[in-house]
């Protein structure tokens, strides 16, 4: 129970955000005035920037929400001034864990949490095709055994940080495959 205590806070807040931007999503849709529309989808992107900072999984929601400021929204100038205005409020609270992640972890991920297990979990050369990671598969094992190798080869560097390099290398050999991966675990999402 221990273990998974962190989830009762992280989860009730990501939700709690992400219903506060669908909101303020929807207030941006109703509203009489541009200038109160912008102040919303204003709101909006900043609860999808909280959400992003709580847990990662915000990704679909940058997609549908925008995509539907594009579908539902009355006039050009609507359809495509809100999702401008929720997206660059988005990335304004994003671009600082962002910019530490490029800096100071070496970490190419995306909204991460700078675990090098999840990032390796998925970046390892035994993911067999067909699959997004090595999530409840065999390919775990040799996951697992090439980081505490890697970790006794290179002193000073640990499990976690040996998950990271290792990772790193995989998705810099092959790119495509790691985006090819990306969208297969996209479905996890749904």
């Amino acid at each position: 129970f221990i273990g998974y205590s962190h989830y009762l806070l992280s989860e009730t807040l990501y939700i709690f955000l992400l219903l506060l931007s669908v909101y303020f999503t929807f207030l941006a849709h109703d509203a009489e005035s541009d200038q109160k529309k912008i102040i919303n989808a204003v709101f909006s992107g900043l609860g999808l920037g909280l959400c992003g900072l709580t847990r990662p999984s915000i990704l679909p929601f940058l997609v549908i929400i925008p995509f539907w400021h594009l579908i539902f929204s009355k006039g050009f100038k609507n359809r495509v001034l809100l999702p401008a205005v929720l997206m660059i409020s988005y990335i304004l609270v994003l671009s600082p864990w962002q910019a530490y992640l490029v800096t100071r972890s070496d970490n190419p991920g995306v909204l991460t949490n700078i675990n090098g297990w999840y990032l390796h979990i998925g970046n390892n050369p035994w993911v067999p095709d067909g699959y997004g990671s090595s999530w409840q598969h065999d390919s775990r094992g040799p996951m697992v055994d090439s980081a505490w190798d890697y970790s006794k080869k290179h002193p000073g560097i640990g499990f976690d940080q040996s998950q990271k390099i290792l990772a790193t290398e995989v998705i810099k050999t092959d790119l495509k495959k790691f985006l090819i991966r990306g969208v297969y675990k996209m479905r996890m999402f749904w």
